[in-house]
């Protein structure tokens, strides 16, 4: 009778090592497909990684260009008032003028005439 309950014993373990056997399968094949996912997924992140830091880049080139753009305004601007401001003056000088020259034009004619007369003598 002891042989046989080995007997028994030994073949209740070998179903035992079958159904763990077939269980590994099962878990190896699932874990091969959760390797291949996760390569996938690995994959597609690096990706993402390069996608993002291009990104970035470019967002760093437009920053520079902005701030390049708003310093030239600036710059402009300054022009511009510069050249507001000495708009301003010359239309002083152009009234100031203007009003010479009606004062001018009112100077009586006798006294042009002679002077041309003496300064052009042929």
């Amino acid at each position: 009778m002891g042989d046989d309950l080995k007997f028994i014993d030994f073949h209740q373990l070998q179903i035992d090592n079958k159904k763990y056997v077939k269980e590994i399968d099962e878990k190896n094949r699932k874990l091969l497909t959760l390797k291949s996912s996760t390569g996938k997924i690995v994959t597609r992140l690096i990706n993402e990684k390069k996608r993002l830091n291009f990104e970035v880049e470019q967002g760093k080139k437009y920053q520079a260009e902005i701030t390049e753009k708003k310093n030239n305004i600036k710059n402009l601007q300054e022009v511009i008032a510069s050249v507001e401001e000495e708009k301003k003056k010359e239309y002083e000088l152009l009234y100031r003028l203007r009003g010479q020259k009606e004062r001018y034009q009112k100077a009586p004619q006798v006294i042009l005439t002679k002077f041309f007369k003496s300064s052009f003598v042929y």
